[in-house]
C-alpha cells in the first residue's frame, strides 16, 4: 500500500513539475542553477561545521576542510558563471536523460508481471528520453532554449506513468515475493 501511495505521489510531483517548467521554462534552467548553487555551498560548510563538532583525526579534519572549501568554491563558481553552469547542467541532463531511458527500456521490455499497456508506456518513455538525450547532444545551444519544455513533456509522461502503474494495483516484485 505505501509503495503505491509513494508511486502516487512522485507521480503527482512529476507532473507538477512538468506544469511548472512549461508555464515558465526560463525560469526552470536560472532555478537549477540557483539551487545548485545553494546546495554546494550548503553542503561545503556542512562539511566544514561537522569537522569542528566530531571526534575526527587530523587528517580526516584537514581533508573534510580542504574538501568543503572546494564544494563552497564550486557553489560560488556556479553563482558568478550561471551560464556556464546551465551549459554543464544540460550536457549532464542529457546523460541522466539517456541513462534514464535505457533503464526504462529495459524494464518495459523484462518486467513481466506488468499489463502491456504498462509495459508499453515505459518503452514509450525510455524512446522519447533517448531521443530527447540525442538532440540536446547534438544541439546543446537549442537544448539549452529547449529543454526545458521537452523535460517536462518526459515528466509528464512520466508522471502519469507512476499514477497508472500504482492505480492498476499490480504487485510489484519484491524480495519477499522471489523463491530462491
Amino acid at each position: 500500500m505505501w509503495l503505491r501511495l509513494l508511486q502516487v505521489g512522485l507521480g503527482v510531483i512529476a507532473i507538477g513539475l512538468a506544469l511548472s517548467a512549461m508555464v515558465v521554462p526560463a525560469v526552470g534552467v536560472a532555478t537549477v542553477s540557483a539551487v545548485l548553487a545553494a546546495a554546494l555551498i550548503v553542503i561545503g560548510i556542512e562539511r566544514i561545521v561537522t569537522v569542528f563538532s566530531a571526534n575526527h583525526s587530523k587528517s580526516s579534519r584537514a581533508g573534510n576542510i580542504i574538501l568543503g572549501a572546494i564544494v563552497i568554491g564550486l557553489g560560488s563558481m556556479v553563482l558568478a558563471f550561471p551560464l556556464y553552469a546551465t551549459s554543464f547542467l544540460v550536457v549532464l541532463l542529457a546523460i541522466g536523460l539517456l541513462f534514464a531511458g535505457i533503464a526504462r527500456i529495459i524494464q518495459g521490455a523484462s518486467s513481466k508481471h506488468v499489463s502491456k499497456g504498462s509495459r508499453s508506456l515505459s518503452i514509450g518513455a525510455g524512446i522519447l528520453a533517448i531521443s530527447i538525450s540525442c538532440m540536446v547532444f547534438a544541439s546543446p545551444l537549442l537544448g539549452v532554449v529547449f529543454l526545458n519544455f521537452i523535460v517536462a513533456i518526459a515528466l509528464l509522461i512520466i508522471g502519469i506513468e507512476c499514477i497508472a502503474q500504482a492505480m492498476s494495483g499490480r504487485r510489484l516484485i519484491t524480495s519477499r515475493n522471489i523463491t530462491t
